[in-house]
This record gives structure tokens, sequence and C-alpha cells, in this order.
């Protein structure tokens, strides 16, 4: 906020001002990037419409770039949407050509019955009948994404919130799936009537009101899943998975639950077997998939933690060997011959009478069973294969991804509708069309010339059929499918009672007081910083321990992490808490944030701290520890500092929380010079100096300026450190700045001479005193920083206030950096 001082001055302040004297609201608001809404000038529609087309004609390049905002599994997001766009495409295909019996020619192999097309061709074929194997991803993909949360909470150990994750899930399933399919079919219905054309396969009932009956009896039917035989919905046939995917996503919750108190070996036996059991001795498949998914889940998240089984890890120096080769056996089993469900005409298709052989007694259907391979290898290679990842990542691969449901709930009402008009007028015709629209007979004949499948009678119809159907699918997204998500969560939460009034009891005989740390995905809304649904609470491990004695013995009730922070480092971010100690009574504890939260940020980086790990310190202990910060220095390395008083401490530390000697004791002579010219006297036990932020770097130039290049001379670490005083039962905080190099021997270079006043905190002259403003946090403003950044760049500084509320100001850091005093004029 360079336009408006956010820090207030007086005689006994940091002055901090704008260094400009004319202020413009405007300009100030677009210097800092907002958008000003101008008239524009006035062009003829037909311009207008020619500079849209240009302008999106010119951005297509874009959409083939990675996306910004990526969570870590978002390429199974763009699996799942480019799936569904094969689903599409697929049907397409088959519903055209199905008028000129050449489908058999698609579902079956390259040169069968003496045909040979390239649309028949092993791995062409996959991008014209790969719907097959596009369904059997969607379910290999929903084992994997339902059972993230609920195993790291299993691996973790919180198996209360484990409870509490499945049922609300479960909860959610039904009216999550169901819902979008009763508002299209309901509008399917209703535009039917309205227009009263002819839809090819559906006979109309004599009335809207009958018509709703009727789909209330189909309706009823297809959702319950425990209704024998395959479960159909008339009027939207492709729907059939549904019922499977709710099927399959009951299996793997009751797996959750079933397992949840299994040691790692023996749940991932159990996982395995399942498999086996669901493929090989019950026609099982859909739930062999789903097992499969979930499986491929434990697998990763162990992987992440270094805990994966030993003959896989035996593997790594033959992965890439292993990944390439099991993605050429997915995209050729992907393309099983599947025009029946008789393994003898598999066998007559080039390519395939060997794999024939390997078809299960179990399966009835049998290319359920190479499709299980298929997209098994598929869903567990692809975050293995950076290129094929970042496919899958980007742009145009996400936007499938987040309309693939509503993609392929949409689609067949217009293939049906107009998409089987507009074939029948290029040429694509039956006997039904010429006796129910002759009108649309021929009506623009295109020629059939080019390969099969790629013809130009079959493409020109889908520059009209394919961008209406996105479009359609992106508003169903919008109206249908996201408030349908929000209605399910709306409902749950409606359903729980409210909280326990009965003590949490630890043990039989001890009482306890349980702690937790609440989280939530945050924006800025009309300046207020607003969550987007409900915090949950972190799954931070509880410890225990804990040396507390006299005074302090309430401390051995607690349980759960305290006064928690979240931070950047160089490359992650971090949590850092307190929590009962093994050397202590209540120690400071570090984790990697990710762990904990479904990150949408980019993961690399270290692999420290996977799990939470308690920090030590160079003796002695205090009975209570607590505002520790890490730093790094140049080559990556954390440091733990923790105190800068009576004395300086920080140390090195390791991944398992150990600490180096005293690192300080190399700078105490000068560092005391500074600290005595500089730190505030206490003049009483009722004031104290303690930490008080994380840590962040700092280039002491502007990011803008062309000759300012970070080196040891101007690239420092700083934090805000704090004054307490408590008088008359209340207490009072003034936070400093302290800049230190950021290589050895990590020296005091500066700290502020003044105490900083944020601006909005109010006094109390009739008391003597002013409201309770602590900081907790600093972090840089700008989402593509971490740790490092410039005078110029723009800092967020969290506080508490009085113990009640919080909130945050926007700094420059040249800001806050005004008016330090160098440690070398001490």
């Amino acid at each position: 906020m360079a336009q408006v001082s956010i820090l207030n001055t007086s005689k006994d302040w940091e002055e901090i001002h704008s260094e400009e004297s004319d202020y413009d609201p405007e300009l100030a608001k677009e210097a800092n990037g907002y958008t000003m809404w101008r008239a524009a000038s006035y062009l003829p529609k037909h311009k207008r419409v020619l500079n849209r087309i240009v302008n999106t004609l010119y951005q297509l390049p874009t959409i083939f770039q990675v996306a910004e905002k990526l969570r870590p599994t978002s390429y199974l997001d763009g699996l799942r949407g480019f799936a569904a766009f094969l689903v599409y495409w697929h049907h397409h295909e088959l519903w055209a050509h199905g008028w000129e019996k050449q489908n058999p020619i698609f579902e079956n192999g390259f040169g069968y019955d003496g045909k040979y097309h390239m649309v028949a061709f092993p791995f062409i074929r996959n991008f014209f009948t790969g719907g097959h194997y596009a369904v059997s991803t969607f379910f290999v993909i929903s084992g994997y994404v339902l059972s993230l949360k609920p195993l790291t909470l299993m691996q973790a150990g919180e198996f209360t919130k484990l409870g509490d994750n499945i049922a609300s899930a479960f909860f959610r399933r039904w009216p999550r799936l169901y819902l979008p399919i009763i508002a299209v079919v309901l509008a399917f219905i209703t535009m039917w009537h309205m227009l009263g054309i002819w839809v090819n396969g559906q006979t109309m009932a004599g009335s809207w009101a009958e018509e709703l009956w009727t789909f209330y009896v189909d309706f009823k039917n297809f959702s319950f899943v425990f209704k024998e035989g395959d479960l159909w919905l008339k009027y939207n046939v492709h729907l059939w998975s549904i019922p499977v995917e709710f099927k399959g996503s009951m299996v793997v919750y009751a797996c959750h639950l079933a397992l949840s108190r299994c040691s790692k070996a023996a749940r991932l036996w159990c996982e395995a077997s399942l498999i086996f059991y669901f493929m090989f001795i019950t026609d099982g498949w859909y739930c062999a998939l789903f097992c499969t998914g979930m499986l491929l889940c434990d697998l990763d998240l162990l992987a992440k933690k270094g805990e994966l089984p030993f003959f896989l890890t035996r593997l790594e120096p033959i992965k890439d060997f292993i990944y390439y080769h099991l993605l050429v056996f997915s995209l050729y089993l992907g393309g099983i011959p599947a025009e029946t469900a008789d393994v003898r005409d598999m066998a007559k298709s080039r390519g395939w009478y060997y794999l024939s052989l390997l078809k299960p007694q179990a399966v009835f259907d049998y290319k359920w069973f190479y499709l299980w391979l298929a997209s098994g290898f598929l869903v567990a290679i692809i975050p293995r294969i950076h290129w094929l990842k970042r496919f899958f990542e980007t742009k145009f691969c996400q936007y499938l991804g987040r309309i693939s449901f509503a993609l392929y709930i949409v689609h067949g009402p217009v293939l049906c509708t107009l998409g089987d008009r507009l074939y029948m007028a290029v040429g694509f015709k039956g006997d039904d069309h010429a006796q129910h629209i002759p009108h649309w007979m021929n009506k623009i004949p295109l020629p059939k010339s080019g390969p099969l499948g790629l013809e130009v009678a079959f493409l020109i119809p889908q520059l009209i059929l394919l961008p209406l159907t996105l479009a359609l699918a992106d508003g169903v997204t919008r109206w249908v499918d996201t408030p349908s998500v929000k209605f399910a969560s709306w409902l749950y939460r409606s359903t729980l009672g409210g909280p326990s009034t009965e003590p949490l009891a630890r043990g039989a005989d001890e009482q306890s007081v349980y702690f937790t740390e609440l989280v939530c995905y945050a924006t800025f809304q009309f300046g207020v910083l607003r969550c987007l649904e409900p915090p949950t609470a972190l799954p931070v491990q509880p410890t225990e321990g804990g040396i507390c004695e006299g005074k302090l013995d309430y401390f051995s009730a607690n349980v759960g992490p305290h006064d928690a922070r979240v931070l950047y480092g160089p490359e992650s971010p971090y949590i850092v808490y307190g929590s009962n100690s093994q050397f202590t009574c209540f120690g400071q504890f570090i984790q990697d944030f990710r762990e904990l939260v479904d990150w949408t940020g980019q993961w690399g980086g270290s692999k420290a701290f996977l799990r939470g790990t308690e920090l030590q310190r160079p003796l002695p202990w205090n009975a209570v520890e607590k505002n520790w910060f890490p730093f790094w220095d140049i080559a990556g390395q954390m440091y733990i500092h923790h105190d800068i008083a009576p004395k300086r401490v920080f140390a090195r530390v390791l991944s398992d929380g150990s600490a180096s000697v005293n690192l300080a004791l190399l700078t105490e002579e000068q560092d005391n010079k500074c600290l005595e010219k500089y730190l505030p006297k206490t003049i009483s036990e009722n004031e104290s100096v303690h930490q008080a932020s994380n840590s962040l770097k700092i280039t002491m130039c502007k990011r803008t300026d062309a000759i300012c290049i970070a080196d040891k001379s101007n690239t420092f670490i700083f934090t805000i450190w704090q004054h307490k005083s408590f008088y008359n039962w209340h207490a009072v905080y003034e936070p400093y700045v302290m800049l230190f190099q950021e290589q050895a021997p990590f020296a005091i270079h500066a700290m502020s001479k003044r105490p900083i006043w944020i601006h909005g905190r109010q006094q109390y002259p009739d008391r003597l005193t002013s409201e309770m403003i602590y900081v907790t946090s600093i972090a840089w403003k700008s989402p593509l920083l971490k740790y490092h950044g410039y005078l110029d760049d723009e800092l967020f500084i969290g506080f508490g206030i009085e113990d009640k509320a919080s909130g945050a100001i926007d700094i420059t850091a040249e800001e806050l950096l005004a008016g330090l005093g160098l440690c070398t004029e001490a």
C-alpha cells in the first residue's frame, strides 16, 4: 500500500510514509493491480465478432501451456477430463457410422474380417474407440482420489478423523452423483415436450406429467444400486457407469474402515488380495478397478515418506525402463477389441490370440480384465513420466477435467437430438430417419472422403456439436454440478449435532484438554479474507511426553498442537507448533505443511520433516519453549533461531530435529554490542523480550533496478521480535525488526531503533496502556515468492488482537525496514 501509511507515527515510533505528495486514488488503485473499468469505444457488431474470433485463435496455443494453480493430483483431473473427451468422441463415431454398418470395424481389431483401417490400428484406435479405456480409467482414478484423504489419516494414525472423513464422504456420495443427473434429465424432458421433436430410440409419453412419472419409475430403479441386473436410464443410456461408480465407492469406503487398524504390510497385502479376489475369483471387475486405485494411492503416499516395500525400492535403477514399457502395454491393452463379450471373437483379431489365453475364468466380459491392466498401468506411470504428466496438467486438460462429469452427462442428449439431425443432414442416415424426420435427410450433403472416422462429413458437424457440448457442460458444471456438491456438504453439516458437553478423556482415569489448528482455503472478497468453505482441523499428530511439574503440571493434560505458524522456506512450506516434549515440558515441532492439507502448489524441495518432528536446542532447556523460527543459509541448510534475549541462541538442525552447539557464540561479542545499543531495557520481571515471527530473506535493493544483483553484501535474513510488558493485568507488545547475515557466522547486521506502530491500534490513555497487538508471522504478498524478496516487494504481516481476533497488514519491505540502526554504529 504505497499511497497510504499503514504504520502510524509519533516522536516515539519510526515514521513510515508515502514519498509522493499528490495522491490520486484512481491512479493508486491502478498501480496496485486493480482493474479500472472505462467505457469502450464503439465498434460495429461484425467487427466485434471478428475481433473475438481473432483473439480466440491467437490464444489457442496457450491452452497447451501448463496451468498455473496445480494440486499434487491435478494430473488426475486432466486425465479424467481427457478420458471424458474420448468417451464423447467414441460415442459420436459409433453413432454416425452405425447407420453405415461400420461399427464392427471400429470395435474389432486391425485386419478383422479382412478389413484394414487406420481407425482400428493398435495405439491409434484409442483415439477413436477409447471410451472403454476411458471408463476403466475413471474407476481407477475414483479409487485413488476417494482414498487420498482417508489413507493419509490412516497412515498418520488419526482414526477419529478418519471416521469423520468417511462418514462425510459416504453421506455426500449419492447426492453428488445423482442430483446433476436428475437436473439434466428434467431439462431434457422439458425441452423434448416443449419442442415436440422426435428423438431417436425414445418414445414420448402423452404429456409432460406422464413423462415425469415415467422418469420417476425409471430413475428409482436406476439409482437403487442393489437391484439385480444391469442398471440403465432410458433417457441417457450412456450413464450406466454412474451406479457402478456408486457401488465402487462403497467398496472403497468399506475397505478403508476394515483396513484402518491394520499394519502397513497387512494393509497392502489385503488390498492386493482384494484385487485378486474381485478379478480372478468372482466377476467383480469394477471392484478390482476401484481397489487398484486405492492400492496405487497407498503406495504413492508411502513413497513420499520413503516407506515403500523393499522389493519396490530395489527396482529404482531400472524405473524408467519399467515406466515406459508399462506405458506401451497400457496403450496397447487399452485398445482391446470389444464388439462382443465372446473371447473367441477377440482371438480372431491380429495381435490378440495369445493375449486371449490370459483371460481369467471368472470374468464374463473379457474386455474388463485387459482394461483393468491398461488403466492400472496408466494411472501408475503418468506421475513418473514428466512429459506425460505435464500434458495432463495443461490448461486444455485441466479445463476438460473441471467439466468432465457434466460433459459425461450432457453429451448423450446433445448427440441423440441435434447430433442425430446434423449427421443425417450431411449424409449419415438410417431407416428411422427417413420415417420420422425426412426433411433433414441429405440437407447439406458432404463428401465422406478421408480416412474412416475422420471423414469430412463427420468432422464438419463437430464444428457445431463440440463447442455446443462443451458450453453446455461448462454451464452444467457452474449451475448444477458445483451447487450439487455444495448442497451435499451443507446437507451433511445440517445433520450433525452440536458439540458434546461431555469432557474428553485421555485415558480411563485422566482428563485431557484437546487442541487443534484449523485451516481453510481463503480468498479476498471485498477487502476481507474469507474462507471459501468451512475450516477443517489439521491432522497434526498429538505427541506424548512432557516433563511438567509444579505450576506447569496442567500442561501434561494437553493433547494437540498450540500456536502453530505456517511459513515458507526457500522451496517448501512448513508448520511450526508447540506440543508435549520428549526433552522438556513443552517443545517446538516442525512438519512439511503439504503433508497435512490437499496442497495446491508445486511439490519439490526437501523431503525432510514429512512427519511431525520435535526440534532440539543447545542446553539448557526452558520448561516451555516457544516462538522458535527456522532460517536457511545460501546453500539451503536449515538452522533454528531459539532466543534473542537474554542471550542470542541458534543452531544448525538435522532432519531428525537434533541441533548442533550454540553457533551464536561465534559472534557473541559483536552481537552483544548491537543488542546493548538497540534492545529495549527491561526494568522489571513484568517485561521481556522474545522472538515473534518467522524469517524471510531480503536483498536490500529494488527488484526493478537494473543494477540490483543479490549477493552476500546486500542480502540478509530478517525477522520481527517483540518487547512485552504486563502491567495492570494487561499485556502490550511492541514489535521490532532484526537483520542478520545469511551466511556463517550469521552476525546481526541491523535492528530497529524504535518500535513499529501498526495503524489502527487503539490507545487507552485512561488506563495508561494501548491495545494488545502481537505479530505472529510475515510472508511475501505475491504467490510467486517464497522465502526471498526485495525492497519493493510487498509483505503481509499477520498479528493477533487481544487474544480475540486476528488481522494483517500489507506493506513494502522498504517501508518496514526504514530507519534501521546498523550494528557497525554500536
